[in-house]
C-alpha cells in the first residue's frame, strides 16, 4: 500500500465577537484513487452571494468572504479541478464545513 499524503487547508475564517480569526479546516488527502477532501468550507457561491447563501448566520460568524479561501481556489492552486476529486467526506453539515 502506498503512503497517503495529507494537506491541511484553511477553508474559512470567521470572526465571531468572542473568537476573532476562527478558522474552519479541511483536509486534502492524496490517495491512489485520487484526491479525497474532508470538509469543504464555504463555497464560491457563499462568498459571492452571502446574504442569499449564508443568511443571518453571516452576522453571527462574520466570515472573511475571500474566494482565495474556498476549497475550489485552493485545489486549483495545486492543479486539481473539482472533477478530479475522487471522494468528499463531510464531518457535519455546518456551513463552514459543508458549504463548498
Amino acid at each position: 500500500m502506498k503512503p497517503m499524503r495529507v494537506e491541511h487547508l484553511r477553508v474559512a475564517v470567521m470572526n465571531p465577537l468572542t473568537l476573532a480569526g476562527l478558522p474552519a479546516h479541511a483536509l486534502l488527502c492524496h490517495t491512489s484513487e485520487g484526491p479525497v477532501v474532508v470538509d469543504t468550507g464555504f463555497g464560491t457561491d457563499d462568498v459571492r452571494e452571502p446574504e442569499r447563501r449564508l443568511g443571518p448566520t453571516r452576522r453571527l460568524l462574520r466570515p472573511e468572504l475571500d474566494e482565495r479561501h474556498t476549497l475550489v481556489a485552493q485545489l486549483a492552486e495545486r492543479g486539481i479541478g473539482p472533477g478530479d476529486v475522487a471522494h468528499v467526506v463531510l464531518t457535519h453539515l455546518d456551513l463552514d464545513h459543508a458549504g463548498g
